[in-house]
């Protein structure tokens, strides 16, 4: 997030004596298989683990705020409240003596120690680009908008926001000198000025009152979600569509509709880019192999109009009462919230490591600025299938 930096720690993978130890405290049956597990975050390293009772995915959390236990005890309880509730988050498992779905060890600990999770492991298949599985995409985080709206957790909410952050301009002007590139000085200072333009845009349509505040997932994108096996044929009905939702580890105290408009951008913008896949910070989707090289002027970032509306048709079919933020004027606010969620994307990576994941940082930001110029062409017919009535 904005105002965040992070470096790769030494302690890449969980190490044998580590895995004894943290598996020592769970109830998980005779092991079986043992295999590093690749997805995700590189931050927090995970190990796959196959035993007589099924599979597990062991995780050590990220150094930083995300590791405070705190921290970690709100998002469990945000999982555990909508598990309950039939949502298709797979809970933290509980040690076998404490009964917390956290285990600490000290720094003396094999592996040097940490916070650990361990979570019943879902096979999946990733989002495939289609109507259907957008639609079910949207009406996801309707319902998870909708089953949270009650949540009053005991522990502290992060309140933080992709949305008008004062962080993200200087972020943005600090990149050309890490760079030491002048020619990403204009660059850098048009997406500023973008993001701000849109921020104050969002300011002027919400109006007031604005809307209420309730607990969010905060990170919603195709990375995070697995769609069952075979769920494209057709008899698939769309809701049974998803097998699991995954990592609540943004989950804060935020607005529903920025929450939608960083969903509907991520699932109906397509990504192109001629060189090997993104390996940001973020638990993105990663390909069977590396995409053909290309051009950094090939490179797109492109809205589907018809994958936008199917995840906002979800959302509105969910009964997420969206009446409760949906005015014209908020409608509105969406294509120009999905601007500054792109933009805050792309420069956090970047300020902070000097490129976005393995891309070199101009061509992305380049390519981010003509994305950002084509939602503003279609602001008001976005807007308009956001407003649509299912």
């Amino acid at each position: 997030m904005p105002g965040e930096s992070h470096q790769i720690p030494s302690r890449s993978r969980i190490t044998a004596g580590e895995l004894v130890i943290v598996c020592s405290h769970y109830d998980l049956g005779v092991i079986e298989e043992v295999r590093r597990f690749r997805g995700g975050s590189r931050l927090a390293p995970k190990v796959l683990i196959k035993t007589q009772w099924g599979e597990f995915l062991l995780k050590r959390r990220a150094p930083g705020p995300a590791n405070e236990p705190s921290k970690v005890a709100f998002t469990h309880e945000v999982i555990t409240h909508l598990a309950a509730a039939g949502f298709p988050a797979p809970p933290p498992l509980a040690t076998r003596d404490s009964k917390l779905t956290m285990l600490q060890l000290g720094p003396s600990s094999p592996g040097g120690g940490g916070v650990y999770e361990v979570f019943r492991f879902i096979r999946g298949e990733r989002f495939d680009r289609t109507p259907a599985s957008a639609w079910a995409a949207g009406w996801w985080l309707g319902r998870c908008h909708l089953l949270l709206s009650n949540l009053r957790p005991l522990f502290p909410a992060p309140r933080r926001t992709f949305h008008n952050h004062p962080q993200v301009p200087e972020r943005l002007a600090s990149i050309s000198g890490l760079l030491k590139d002048p020619s990403v000085r204009g660059l850098c200072r048009g997406l500023g000025e973008a993001y701000q333009s849109a921020a104050t845009r969002v300011e002027d349509l919400i109006g007031s009152p604005e809307p209420a505040l309730q607990i969010v997932h905060g990170d919603w994108h195709p990375g995070n979600m697995l769609f069952r096996i075979g769920a494209s044929a057709p008899e698939q009905h769309g809701v049974e569509r998803v097998a699991a939702v995954l990592d609540f580890d943004s989950a804060r105290l935020g607005q529903t509709m920025h929450d939608f408009a960083n969903g509907a951008m991520q699932f109906s913008v397509h990504r192109s880019f001629g060189q090997v896949a993104n390996d940001s910070e973020a638990d993105r989707p990663q390909p069977a192999s590396p995409p053909p090289k290309g051009a950094s002027t090939d490179w797109k970032i492109a809205l589907d109009p018809g994958l936008f509306s199917a995840f906002a048709q979800g959302y509105a079919e969910a009964g997420a009462g969206v009446d409760k933020w949906l005015t014209q004027e908020r409608a509105q606010a969406v294509p120009w919230l999905m601007i500054e969620a792109l933009i805050v994307e792309a420069a956090v990576p970047i300020a902070s490591t000097g490129q976005f994941g393995k891309l070199a940082a101009k061509p992305v930001l380049e390519v981010v600025q003509r994305a950002v110029d084509a939602i503003a062409l279609q602001s008001d017919k976005l807007a308009g299938l956001v407003a649509q009535r299912p």
